[in-house]
Order: C-alpha cells, then structure tokens, then sequence
C-alpha cells in the first residue's frame, strides 16, 4: 500500500474535497493503518473572529477523519480572500515558502496521507513556486479530479500530460457530476482517450461521502 496520494484537480471547483472526503472514508473502512488528511494553504476562508480564519474544505476533512487532529494541522495556512494563494501570499507580504507547505504536508509515519493540493496541477501556489512543484517533491501516486462539465475532456487530457511531464504516477482519474445533468459521455470519452483507470462518480446532492473503488 502507497504511504499516501496527492489529490489534484483539473481546475478549481471541480470538487477536489468532497473527493478526498469520500477516499478518507475508503481508506478508513478498508485499511487497518490510520488516514490523516492535509490541505496545507487554503484561500476563501471563512472570517470566524476578528483575528481567526476557518477553512471550511479543512472543516470537512476533520469531520470525516478518525483521527483528532486540529484543524491547525489540516490545514495551517488560510487566506480570507478567495484568490490564488500565491496572490493571497504576495497581497498579505507572508512568508510562506514552498518549504513551509512540504513541512505542513508531514504525517505520523503510522498511516497514510491524503494531500488535498490547490486548484490545478499548475495552479500558482506561492511567488515562485506551481502546485506541481508541491507534488513532485511530496513524491506520492497522484489523483486527479475532473469536474464533468463542457471542457473537461481537454483539461483532462492537459492535466494527464502535465502529471506525467513531472515524472509522477497517476494512481486514477475520478469524472465527479458536479450536476443532474452532467454528461456521461464525458467520461466514456476520457476513458477511451487514456490509458489511466478512470473513475465515474455520479452526482451526490446530499455531499455525504461515498466509497471509492480506487485501491
């Protein structure tokens, strides 16, 4: 068993989550070994106090994680505008670097790590540095997440590629409807465009997480 995948999508709301919250569930129903989540730098967080930011992507994954860990950890770095945090970085004159971010990925050696990554595989993450970056030094096997709507087939084809060109192995795409009405044909498609085992998971209305057939 990997000691750990990097979750990434093929744009930002494509549910990048929801699906890690339903491959804790998996993992924790189907593995004896402990699954600790991570999303280490987050934009759009939510204003709890004056001085105190709340993710709420960090919130469900904690909600849905066996473990106790604070949200601190989940998730260390907010940013209440919902930009790129390598904007958010730059506006705000933090030091955050990427080294920071690979430290905020660490786990206990026990279980198995889930990294939640930001926006796209190639989605700036801090002045110098691409979500790509994150995940070619984290090494782990990569999942990508595509939003099925019009576009996805290019953008996941463009994701495949890129993933690929950073020497990193694709453990499986999952097409999530993010809608009624979202395309399957989309992911007959994609499937038939790619080698790499795709995953069809229809649309949830009541986001409770699913098991994932991806092991």
């Amino acid at each position: 068993m990997t000691k750990g995948f990097f979750i990434t999508g093929t744009d930002t709301n494509v549910g990048k989550t929801f699906i890690t919250c339903c491959l804790l569930k998996t993992l924790q129903e189907n593995q004896k070994l402990p699954v600790y989540p991570r999303k280490p730098i987050a934009s759009g967080a939510i204003r709890f106090t004056p001085k105190k930011l709340i993710s709420e992507d960090a919130m469900l994954l904690k909600t849905h994680s066996l473990t106790n860990e604070s949200l601190n950890t989940i998730c260390p770095y907010l940013f209440e505008a919902a930009i790129s945090p390598a904007r958010a970085i730059k506006l705000n004159s933090a030091n955050i670097s990427l080294d920071n971010l690979i430290k905020a990925c660490k786990t206990p050696n026990d279980g198995i790590r889930l990294i939640e990554g930001v926006g796209g595989f190639y989605s700036p993450l801090t002045e110098k540095y691409l979500n790509s970056n994150l995940a070619k030094h984290l090494g782990l096997e990569v999942i990508i997440v595509v939003a099925n709507k019009l576009g996805c087939i290019n953008q996941t084809l463009l994701t495949i590629e890129a993933v690929k060109n950073s020497n990193l192995k694709i453990n499986c795409i999952i097409i999530n409807d993010i809608s009624l009405d979202a395309d399957y044909d989309n992911f007959i498609d994609i499937k038939e465009l790619t080698k790499e085992k795709c995953i069809h998971l229809p649309f949830q209305p009541t986001k409770t997480p699913v098991i994932i057939n991806f092991l």
